[in-house]
């Protein structure tokens, strides 16, 4: 994406920072702060809810674990990448914890090797 010559990133790390901790922010200086070269930078674009499904399921892919793992929890990860995340070591609990996850994919998730029909997601609520 070419950056939009409108949005300008400060070259101060600490002010980039405090500015992707803002939830009103333009989706396309979200993408680009998503980008940016500090992990924690990147962290924080993928805290935002509105981070566009592409930018979330790019972050699953980040060197970097912590933001990794925002990624694998946030709602707009799409359902595609969801699941498969399910199956990745590193990444399953934080996936497994993700809110847009399905009643389905909980019950495949709460089955126990003696139940194969698991408990009722009732139990699980």
């Amino acid at each position: 994406m070419d950056p939009d010559p409108k949005v300008r990133l400060s070259a101060r790390p600490m002010l980039r920072r405090k500015a992707a901790r803002v939830h009103e922010l333009a989706p396309e200086l979200v993408a680009r702060l998503a980008d940016h070269e500090d992990p924690e930078v990147r962290a924080l674009a993928v805290r935002d809810p509105e981070t566009a499904p592409a930018v979330v399921g790019r972050l699953t892919r980040d060197p970097d674990p912590a933001v990794r793992a925002e990624a694998a929890r946030h709602p707009n990860l799409p359902r595609p990448r969801l699941t498969e995340l399910l199956d990745d070591e590193e990444l399953a609990h934080p996936a497994a914890a993700n809110p847009a996850l399905d009643v389905a994919e909980i019950r495949r998730l709460a089955r126990t090797p003696g139940d194969p029909a698991g408990p009722s997601v009732d139990t699980l609520i």
